[in-house]
């Protein structure tokens, strides 16, 4: 078998292990910690999210179903994987030396965010702008009001296309969030 076909079924691996939701939320909520958690803490959170409500909220039935989904399935499956190490005896999961290794196919929250900024700093030039010509500042008051407000909202526009000509063509990140998506 080439190294090209170890490649694949490597991957092939780890898309498999990201395909359920709750083994990504997992993955997303160790990374997060930093340390060990106990499966039962763990479980909560998940079902917290599940329910779009807060852990004091949750009802044994929700909590229960599931902690025995991730003890009897989600866990070992990232254990077997080695992504994960789960003590039964202490019930603690935590990620693995190798859990870096399915990084590469999760989008990373600590990405910065560039079109934020893009869409402040427009925000700001029309806010200034609009202040400008209000106090009529030299140059600035030869500008008409609904001028400016056509060159912000075509600003916006310009920037609302090229975000989304990069993300649907240029970007190499997935068309979804693997972490957030229930």
């Amino acid at each position: 078998m080439s190294e090209t076909d170890n490649a694949d079924l490597s991957q092939n691996a780890d898309l498999y292990l990201l395909s359920n939701p709750r083994r990504r939320f997992i993955l997303s909520y160790l990374r997060r910690a930093g340390e060990p958690v106990d499966l039962v803490d763990l479980a909560d959170e998940i079902a917290a999210w599940e329910n779009d409500t807060e852990v004091e909220d949750l009802t044994s039935q929700q909590r229960k179903r599931v902690y025995v989904s991730i003890y009897q399935t989600h866990v070992p499956k990232l254990a077997n994987a080695g992504v994960v190490t789960h003590d039964q005896d202490s019930g603690l999961v935590a990620l693995s030396d190798d859990a870096s290794e399915i990084d590469r196919h999760l989008q990373s929250e600590e990405e910065p965010r560039m079109w934020q900024f893009v869409y402040l700093s427009i925000a700001a030039f029309g806010g200034l702008l609009y202040l400008a010509i209000l106090f009529e500042l030299p140059v600035f008051s030869l500008i008409p009001l609904a001028a400016a407000g056509v060159l912000v909202v075509l600003l916006f526009g310009i920037a609302a296309i090229t975000h989304f000509v990069y993300e649907r063509y240029v970007s190499r990140r997935p068309p979804t969030d693997l972490i957030d998506e229930r």
